[in-house]
């Protein structure tokens, strides 16, 4: 898997350069009649997890894909969701950009990320709806279902002006229904149901197929596109004509592992046409893709692959037109590892400085001393505004509708503003780790590559991408080993959660610490286990999988069953220790490097309490 390391940011980071331009105006594929031909423009937002725009925007804390969704033009399914509590948030303000013809053309939905509320789907939110949604993606393939119930509804209601059904009330309820599998769908599960036993077989923790065959997704999508042709046939008859169906679709985290299972079986209903109108996937921008569906790959023997979210549904299929990949260099948790791309000619993968929510968005301005400054102002110094801004012109280059910044008033604006000192900081980080090569000028877009038409960053394995820049986060950590919590930026901070913050900094310079003792310890007793030999028997059979899950969090949660499974686990560590974390551990910082580290990029691993209590606030 292949991949590049990013560009230098922008001046004005959401202008396309004449290169781009090229590319863009083939992937538009304006009608050479516009009165005569026309396209249905369709655009679908899964956000990530714990990610809900009508929640978090008043906080200047929504997501990347909630900041892309107000940028699509057209009108969404819904304008609001009624939050926990009962509280209803302000509605989105509708807007439809002016190109002269028929703006019911232009259709949008936004599906909230999974650990927030989604009521009208059987998601409440709260309790286990929360924690399973959080811990195992609990009514993630419900929004999926629906998602894809609203392609028919938008197509009748862009011909129709009006819906085939209630959006919310019919399809939430049907939703439910379509499901292949009973995970989150309800509680408890039918009597008749029995869970199959444990078997040591990559789908061992498979959650039971849904037995109802008249509400298969298959079935209720096959009808919906018939009851469709029904209402639409006489106005396919007439003029102008209708070429296509154009759909673009965004997520991030487990909200880009929806999206990318969203086209997949979107492709299998209607990849031939939906209700007798052809269709085509033009984009699919991602940030971060996370799946850890069920058990997470954290725990011994799990790889978070399950249900839905299997590698054949995570597969990025050759037919989607354009698919851009945004990952994290410095996320390292266990038990949320990317789901890369791979390779292939409609393929980018681009690795961003930073973690997980760096990319796709999410944080709070000013939590851990980062971004600081009160809403707007602190919002624009997020560094997850540069990974936006490129997202937003791949979408330009792919042909996607967007709204252009002229247009754009009030916090649509402020959305996409990136501060001037947050992109010298980037850039200064990727002056002094890049390898830029330089760019060969070529004249038109049949010879130049239309997936990195201006790109000098060289293709490498993605692996070593990462590989290389954690190691500067690691050399800078070093740096600070014991301090981390007495960081200028975190001390000054006027953040609400700055004291917490100071704490969870404290907890993790004790966690890396103690995990440093003990891969530093030559002595051969560190792996000493218990002697149950039948414990050991068990524990013999399941191989965990490599991971970085810090050696206090293992402790803390250690039993006599999972013991040997955690040694082993150590063993891997140990390896990667020995095999070159050791030296990246023992180099120095570069020292445009610093800056970035201490201002910008967050610290997910020391709010990442798998064993604790959710911080709502922590994304």
């Amino acid at each position: 898997m292949s991949a590049r390391f990013s560009e230098l940011c922008r001046q004005d980071s959401l202008a396309l350069l004449n290169k781009e331009r090229l590319i863009q105006f083939k992937n538009l594929d304006i009608p050479s009649c516009l009165t005569c031909e026309e396209d249905i423009f369709l655009g679908f937002f899964f956000d990530g997890t714990n990610n809900n725009k009508y929640r978090d925007t008043p906080e200047y804390c929504h997501s990347n894909v909630a900041r892309l969704y107000e940028a699509y033009p057209g009108k969404g399914t819904m304008s609001q969701l009624t939050l926990s509590g009962g509280s209803v948030v302000k509605p989105d303000e509708p807007y439809l950009k002016g190109r002269g013809i028929d703006p019911f053309l232009y259709r949008k939905t936004y599906i909230p990320g999974v650990g927030t509320p989604f009521k009208k789907l059987g998601d409440s939110g709260e309790d286990m709806d929360k924690t399973g949604g959080l811990a195992a993606a609990m009514h993630a393939e419900v929004r999926i279902c629906w998602a894809l119930l609203q392609v028919s509804n938008h197509i009748a209601a862009a011909l129709l002006k009006e819906n085939l059904t209630d959006p919310l009330e019919d399809d939430g309820k049907l939703a439910q229904k379509m499901m292949d599998h009973w995970y989150g769908a309800q509680k408890p599960l039918p009597p008749t149901l029995k869970i199959r036993p444990y078997q040591s077989t990559p789908d061992q923790w498979s959650e039971i197929p849904n037995p109802r065959a008249d509400f298969s997704r298959a079935t209720v999508l096959a009808k919906r596109s018939q009851a469709l042709h029904e209402k639409i046939k006489i106005r396919l008859a007439n003029q102008p004509t209708l070429r296509r169906v154009r759909v673009s679709v965004f997520g991030f985290s487990r909200g880009a592992a929806e999206a990318r299972t969203f086209c997949n079986w979107l492709l299998n209903a209607y990849g031939g046409g939906v209700g007798g109108i052809a269709l085509s996937i033009d984009f699919l921008g991602i940030f971060d893709t996370v799946a850890s569906v069920g058990i997470a790959r954290a725990t011994p023997g799990a790889d978070g692959h399950y249900a839905w979210a299997t590698e054949q549904n995570l597969s990025v299929s050759p037919n989607i037109k354009r698919c851009v990949h945004l990952v994290a260099a410095h996320e390292v948790r266990a038990s949320f590892p990317l789901d890369s791309v791979g390779n292939g000619s409609n393929l980018k993968e681009v690795v961003y400085p930073g973690v997980h929510s760096d990319v796709g968005g999410g944080y709070l301005p000013g939590d851990q001393g980062r971004a600081s400054g009160k809403g707007s102002e602190g919002d624009q110094k997020k560094i997850s505004q540069i990974a936006l801004a490129q997202m937003y012109r791949e979408a330009l280059m792919a042909g996607v509708p967007m709204t252009y910044p002229s247009d754009w008033k009030g916090f649509r604006e402020s959305n996409f503003k990136t501060d001037g000192q947050t992109i010298q900081k980037f850039n200064d980080y990727v002056n002094a780790t890049s390898q830029l090569t330089v760019l060969v000028s070529k004249a038109s877009p049949a010879v130049m590559d239309p997936m990195w038409p201006v790109e000098r960053q060289p293709s490498m394995p993605l692996l070593k991408i990462i590989h290389q820049h954690y190691g500067y986060f690691l050399q800078w950590r070093r740096s600070i080993l014991g301090h981390a919590h007495e960081q200028e930026s975190l001390n000054t901070s006027t953040a609400a959660s700055k004291a917490q913050d100071i704490v969870d900094f404290k907890v993790t310079d004790q966690q890396l610490r103690q995990e440093l003792d003990f891969l530093q310890n030559q002595s051969s007793v560190k792996y000493l286990n218990s002697d149950d030999p039948v414990i050991e028997n068990i524990l013999g059979k399941i191989k965990p999988n490599p991971s970085s899950i810090p050696v206090s969090m293992i402790f803390a949660s250690l039993s006599l069953l999972a013991r040997k499974s955690v040694i082993d686990v150590m063993k891997d560590k140990q390896k990667e220790w020995d095999g070159g974390i050791k030296a990246l551990w023992a180099g120095n910082c570069p020292e445009a490097c610093v800056p970035f580290f201490e201002t910008l990029m967050h610290d997910s691993r020391a709010w990442f309490k798998p064993l604790g209590s959710v911080d709502v606030s922590h994304r």
